[in-house]
């Protein structure tokens, strides 16, 4: 929650994901407790399907919230 509050200024939506962790949440349970930020919050798949959704407007996508996340997404860019 408090990485979603230092970016919200900084971006123009949030998308949220489960990555493969045992311990990750739900993204609709995520995404109920980001609904005070005043941007559009919306739950997604599997991270494949967030990334997909990040990228379809063309603009910088920023990812947040664990290492694991980062790392399942550095690992679809082929990074």
């Amino acid at each position: 929650r408090s990485i979603a509050t230092t970016l919200a200024p900084f971006v123009r939506a949030v998308i949220t994901t489960r990555c493969s962790h045992p311990r990750a949440m739900e993204p609709g349970d995520v995404a109920a407790q980001l609904v005070d930020l005043k941007l559009p919050v919306t739950p997604a798949g599997r991270v494949e399907e967030a990334l997909e959704v990040a990228k379809a407007d063309g603009g910088i996508v920023v990812v947040a919230g664990s290492l694991f996340l980062a790392g399942a997404v550095r690992e679809l860019c082929g990074r």
